[in-house]
């Protein structure tokens, strides 16, 4: 099975994560590499911060 981060599109091979062309695999999984992941998480993070520092009766604006 060939795991591909769902944001770069890079695959996760022996060594760490590269840039190939994945053809004919049967079984693919996505997920994350490191590097999107920590980006990911710092945006989740921003928006977490900025979310909560409405106040509540302003309601929601996701």
């Amino acid at each position: 099975m060939k795991t591909i981060c769902c944001a770069c599109k890079r695959t996760k091979v022996d060594e760490g994560w590269q840039r190939l062309v994945v053809e004919s695999v049967k079984e693919v999984s996505h997920g994350f590499c490191p590097d999107c992941h920590r980006k990911a998480m710092l945006k989740i993070g921003e928006a977490s911060h900025k979310w909560s520092g409405k106040s509540a009766g302003k309601g929601r604006n996701l």
